[in-house]
């Protein structure tokens, strides 16, 4: 299973299902399209998509989870599905509403290209593991953690 990872806050919001569209400088590879990759909080926090997130979210609480509470989490969190994906201007080879975007999702698109994601599962507990730049392949003991928490 390859990996992701994410600025925090912005590992959170992808993993909780809130943050639909992953902003990324390509597209994603034509064999990942419908697979499942993990996710994983980096070391870096942006205090720019912290402030944004809050304000697209006017402080509610998602599923329980409230975003003070992965603050300082590193690790792999969750995992999501990668549906399509779109480029800045909304133009996509599918069309907004088949891949099921509204227009709340335009928000998180700042582009050059956005992966559009769906069936985020956020664990109960993140799964130690040292991120890297662009895709990444998990460990065979990482891929077993990471479907034993998607099991949960």
């Amino acid at each position: 299973m390859l990996a992701l990872t994410l600025w925090r806050p912005v590992a959170l919001w992808v993993a909780l299902g809130v943050k639909r569209i992953e902003n990324r400088p390509w597209a994603p590879p034509a064999e990942l399209l419908d697979a499942t990759i993990a996710i994983h909080a980096g070391r870096a926090w942006s205090e720019e998509w912290n402030r944004k997130s809050l304000e697209l979210l006017a402080g509610q609480t998602i599923n329980g989870v409230s975003p003070e509470h992965f603050k300082h989490v590193e690790g792999i969190i969750g995992t999501v599905r990668i549906i399509g994906w779109c480029d800045a201007s909304g133009v996509r080879i599918r069309s907004w509403e088949r891949l099921g975007l509204c227009v709340s999702d335009r928000a998180w698109l700042t582009g050059p290209i956005g992966w559009v994601l769906r069936d985020a599962k956020l664990f109960r507990e993140p799964i130690p593991a040292r991120g890297f730049q662009k895709l990444w392949h998990l460990t065979p003991d990482q891929h077993r953690r990471v479907l034993e928490a998607q099991a949960a």
